[in-house]
């Protein structure tokens, strides 16, 4: 999980965007924004893939609480409604 988050503030500190300033917009149109578009794009998967690390740690651990893979799936879902 670690790896992930330092690849999703690798992404916002190469390309000088903030994450949190995308979530949430509605209608965003990650073609018009370039090379933060597609660092959008891979911001979405990385957090995917941080949900589904975060639920199969739940998984492995007997618990039915996915409190924090909702987190990240909710987050997935914020940058871009239509790809997820």
């Amino acid at each position: 999980m670690k790896y992930f988050t330092d690849l999703l503030k690798l992404l916002e500190k190469h390309y000088n965007f903030n994450l949190d300033d995308y979530v949430s917009l509605t209608c965003l149109s990650t073609k018009k924004l370039g090379n933060i578009g597609l660092a959008l794009i891979s911001s979405q998967k990385l957090y995917i893939s941080l949900g589904d690390l975060a639920r199969y740690k739940d998984v492995l651990n007997h618990s039915t609480n996915y409190v924090i893979a909702k987190q990240w799936y909710t987050k997935a879902n914020q940058i871009n409604p239509k790809k997820w």
